[in-house]
């Protein structure tokens, strides 16, 4: 899936059992995106590129 695509990644999140956390945000660059990504609950845990910010 692209890495950009949170609905997407949400749906695949949905089909992970229960207790293996969801990783994201190494892509995402700008606060809208993570924004979005919060409201749908789509990751356990956020991981920016700090180099790419």
């Amino acid at each position: 899936m692209p890495p950009v695509n949170l609905k997407v990644l949400k749906k695949a999140a949905e089909g992970i059992p229960a207790g293996v956390p969801v990783a994201t945000g190494e892509r995402i660059h700008q606060r809208g995106e993570y924004r979005e990504l919060f409201e749908l609950q789509a990751a356990d845990v956020i991981q920016p590129d700090i180099g790419h910010i």
